[in-house]
């Protein structure tokens, strides 16, 4: 359960039914589509797939499929902020050698790259529709031709690794003023530094 916008309480598996429904998705009885659900279930153990299938969001089972097709990852693990789930999260970062263990039990360090701070002005673009400028100041290009390069780059990006999916809520929570959302990543420690 969890309450709506509005205060009242709902089953969690109904609570976003006011997103548009995207065709061969969810069937009529609540299930999730076959085509989906054999991706899933090829990737997710039993846990992570109930998890994203309780939710009953058509949109969000779309973009898992898509993101899972695009970057081909072994694994797809769903997180809640169960214990075990930020524990799994916690050890995964130190297998991958992402994190390393402290002296201190639960403490661990990571070390980013010398050159991996921040962001490349150089070649960070503003992905606009056509017929938009923001001037000649601002780097951009035309948003499809962007999200065609840029799915490129995630082409098998994942492949050997786990991917993981996760669920935020933008601005406070039960507020008209709240903003869902999920993110996927292959970086335990993007994962664990959030806890």
């Amino acid at each position: 359960m969890r309450a709506d916008r509005r205060g009242s309480r709902r089953p969690l598996a109904r609570a976003d039914r006011r997103i548009r429904r995207y065709p061969g998705s969810r069937k009529r009885d609540g299930t999730m589509n076959e085509q989906f659900a054999e991706v899933l279930k090829n990737k997710m153990d039993a846990s992570s797939f109930a998890k994203l299938d309780a939710l009953g969001n058509d949109k969000l089972c779309a973009f898992v499929v898509d993101v899972v097709g695009l970057c081909r990852p072994d694994k797809v693990k769903v997180c809640d902020d169960s214990p075990a789930d930020i524990a799994f999260c916690r050890q995964l970062a130190i297998d991958n050698r992402e994190e390393r263990s402290l002296a201190v039990k639960g403490h661990t360090a990571h070390f980013d790259g010398y050159f991996d701070q921040g962001r490349d002005k150089e070649v960070t673009k503003y992905l606009l529709p056509k017929g938009m400028d923001l001037g000649e100041r601002l780097n951009s290009m035309d948003r499809d031709e962007g999200l065609k390069e840029i799915r490129g780059f995630f082409a098998g990006a994942m492949k050997g690794r786990t991917m993981l999916v996760r669920f935020f809520c933008l601005g406070p929570t039960n507020s008209a003023f709240s903003i869902s959302c999920a993110q996927i990543t292959d970086s335990a420690y993007v994962c664990h530094s959030e806890d």
